[in-house]
Order: structure tokens, then sequence, then C-alpha cells
């Protein structure tokens, strides 16, 4: 890499950093009173699960490295690129993003549909897909069960059929 690319990156790094940590206090004393109470409400069990996803990655990635194995020959992704997606994505989750960029506004973003009707279509695909997983385990193992015994015995094999 270059001398002046790294600068750079590292001067556009230092930036979103910069703005990363100052935007959620700015959005913070913008909020009106009641939206800073609820923020105050959920910030405990927001911080409780990010600590929690934290500590599984953690685990998680000194799992893999111990039962794959860690080759130094992999080259080193570029970090600062995966921080500042995740900076939009941690800023962007739950908004419209044509919403963000004025194509269109918040009320004509707004959908209709009540909330009883987006759970109920939640559920009926849960219980359909639940369904789904439940046969398609099923005849994995009573196919597991049989084991190639059956084919072998009848002669149907794909084996044979490439040997005749």
């Amino acid at each position: 890499m270059h001398p002046q690319e790294f600068w750079d990156s590292l001067v556009s790094f230092s930036k979103f950093i910069y703005e990363l940590a100052s935007s959620p206090a700015s959005w913070y004393q913008n909020l009106s009173t009641a939206d800073k109470t609820t923020v105050k409400s959920n910030i405990t069990a927001v911080i409780t699960a990010m600590l929690l996803a934290l500590v599984l990655a953690v685990y998680l990635n000194r799992y893999i490295k111990r039962r794959f194995g860690y080759r130094q020959s992999i080259e080193r992704p570029d970090y600062s690129q995966k921080v500042r997606a995740a900076g939009w994505v941690l800023a962007a989750v739950g908004r419209q993003p044509w919403a963000i960029q004025d194509i269109l506004p918040v009320q004509a973003a707004i959908s209709s549909i009540s909330a009883e009707s987006v759970r109920l279509t939640f559920f009926i695909f849960l219980v359909l897909f639940t369904a789904l997983f439940v046969a398609e385990v099923r005849i994995m193992l009573r196919q597991i069960k049989r084991g190639p015994v059956e084919e072998i015995a009848a002669g149907t094999t794909d084996i044979d059929k490439q040997e005749k």
C-alpha cells in the first residue's frame, strides 16, 4: 500500500470514528423528554445484549481457531472498510434508506398495514416453515436409517449404472 493511500485511509477512518462517537450524543440531546425516558429504560438491555454478543464472538473466534487452525498465509482484510460498513449499518438500522436521502418522505413510507396483520402473517410463516423443517428432518432421518443397503441389494446405485 502506498504511504499516501495509507494516510488518506487513516484520516478517513479518524473522521468516521469522530462522527460515530459524537453522533449518539447529539442525537440524544435532540430527543424529547418522553423519548429520553424510553432510551434510558431500554439502554441497559441493549448494552447487555451487545456485551453478550461480543463475548459470544470472542469464544466463537477462539473455538474456530482451535478447531480449524489459523493459517498465517491468509491475507489480512482491510478492517477500516468493515468498520465503516458497520457504522453505516448502525446508523441506518430501523430507518428507510430512501427516507434518509430525501427521495421519499417518511409520511409516504409509512405503511397502512396494521400491526395485527403483520403479526398474523409472521406467525403463519413461522408455522408453515416449522412444519416444512420438521418434515425435512423426518425424511432425512428415515433415509439415514435405511442407509444405502437397499439400493445396493437392488442393484440400482449410480455406481452400477456407470459401470454398465
